[in-house]
């Protein structure tokens, strides 16, 4: 972890500690049983090309929350467990809160393509 947080902070250096730990949360892919942040794997695998991706202003497939490079059905079910969980990758618009207005946001960046790159 500390690799990719020096990583971070070697592309913005603007960046605090708090905001470091946001992304690395983020941008993480989800391992445990339930969606969201758990006891054994705490946010998951960290992602560093998509943490990387986040600070430099660059996208990704928003809605592809199984990390598996498609928009599926899947990727929905997994949205609604991150809203439930209150989990921050459920924020779809980015404005650092979990609310309803994400469920539109999941929709809009969910039609936009159904192959990641």
């Amino acid at each position: 972890m500390a690799g990719v947080a020096a990583l971070l902070r070697s592309a913005r250096p603007d960046l605090t500690v708090d905001e470091i730990r946001t992304v690395l949360a983020r941008t993480s892919r989800d391992l445990g049983p339930s969606f969201g942040r758990d006891e054994v794997f705490c946010f998951g695998r960290i992602n560093a090309y998509r943490a990387l991706q986040f600070v430099m202003g660059e996208s990704w497939c928003y809605a592809d929350l199984d990390d598996n490079g498609f928009l599926e059905p899947a990727d929905f079910s997994a949205w609604v467990g991150l809203y439930n969980a209150g989990d921050l990758r459920a924020d779809q618009n980015m404005n650092d809160v979990v609310e309803p207005a994400d469920l539109n946001a999941f929709v809009l960046n969910y039609s936009v393509n159904t192959l990641c790159d």
